[in-house]
């Protein structure tokens, strides 16, 4: 047996070196740029260089202008959407959930009950039956709608750059933008059939092609979608072959996908080790119980016990947010 003193001085280290990784993961979250946030930095601030001398300055010119105003226009809009609140109301459209805010919180209320009595027929305690009430009403619904807008997104941006070269092709073939932008409305699947039929009804009733893509972008909320609605602005203030530059942005959302599977293969196999080492406690308890049920009964019927669940919750919540932070990877 360990003796005391020695015991607590392990528990004092476990515990300082739990509290530095804490304060390190908040402090490096944020005042410390990603690599994907150097690289984009850095790439934004070289200059292209002409690709053979017998291009124009001036062409030069009008390029790195056109960098400029799309790069201060991505940046405004990270900004804006830094700043951006999203309400209910806008989260149930960019679910596709046709339903209301009234409807989403009486559902929201019948998923608590749910839980609630769930929680009393498994002979719970009070406090975990309100626990679980509160888990109903704010969390699952929550957790589904995002589920259900990021299952949306995926089917949006899967066939975006299929849509994008659409218009490529028919403004090449001398269709005007509106009358391309028609066949994407007319031939894609869901949800970028109903979303471009709403931008070809919003434009009879007057609103340009650029507010109705920002318009569609808040419906969606995707950076690629943005960068359309960026590049078409620019394109109609400044001028230029649209069809090229809607190419090129093609190329770079079909690239900017295949860097995102690329990532999660790769971040597939700490994803697995987090996910097995976050379940081993709760294994182990089951297996625990299984071969002696008196076992663990001290942890449930005694206020230590609690205090013991409680702590050890807490640190294997710590550790799964470390963990996540640390195959978090965006581009």
């Amino acid at each position: 047996m360990l003796s005391p003193e020695l015991i607590k001085i392990a528990t004092t280290i476990i515990i300082s070196l739990a509290v530095l990784a804490i304060i390190y993961t908040i402090l490096n979250e944020l005042f410390f740029k990603s690599k994907a946030d150097v690289r984009q930095k850095n790439i934004s601030n070289n200059r292209v260089v002409a690709p053979n001398g017998n291009q124009s300055v001036n062409a030069v010119k009008q390029g790195d202008q056109k960098r400029k105003e799309i790069q201060n226009k991505l940046k405004q809009a990270e900004k804006d959407k830094a700043n951006k609140k999203i309400t209910l109301p806008q989260r149930l459209l960019q679910a596709g959930v046709g339903i209301s805010t009234t409807t989403f919180y009486a559902l929201s209320l019948v998923s608590g009950v749910m839980f609630f009595l769930g929680a009393l027929i498994f002979n719970a305690s009070l406090i975990v039956a309100l626990g679980a009430l509160f888990i109903g009403v704010l969390g699952f619904p929550r957790l589904v709608l995002n589920k259900m807008k990021s299952g949306r997104q995926k089917k949006f941006l899967s066939e975006f750059p299929n849509a994008i070269d659409v218009v490529v092709r028919g403004v090449r073939s001398g269709l005007p933008l509106n009358d391309a932008i028609r066949m994407i409305a007319e031939e894609s699947s869901e949800p970028l059939r109903s979303e471009f039929g709403i931008l070809i009804d919003e434009q009879k009733m007057g609103i340009t092609i650029q507010e109705g893509l920002f318009r569609m972008n808040d419906r969606i909320e995707l950076s690629e979608l943005n960068f359309l609605a960026i590049v078409i602005s620019i394109q109609q203030t400044m001028g230029g072959n649209l069809s090229e530059t809607l190419a090129g942005l093609s190329t770079i959302i079909r690239g900017r996908k295949k860097m995102r599977a690329k990532i999660d293969a790769m971040s597939t196999e700490a994803k697995s080790s987090a996910a097995i080492i976050g379940s081993l406690p709760i294994l182990i308890m089951g297996g625990i119980s299984a071969m002696n049920p008196n076992y663990m009964d001290p942890l449930f019927n005694t206020s230590t016990g609690h205090f013991m669940i409680g702590g050890s919750a807490f640190w294997m919540l710590c550790g799964v947010l470390v963990m996540r932070q640390m195959i978090n990877m965006k581009i």
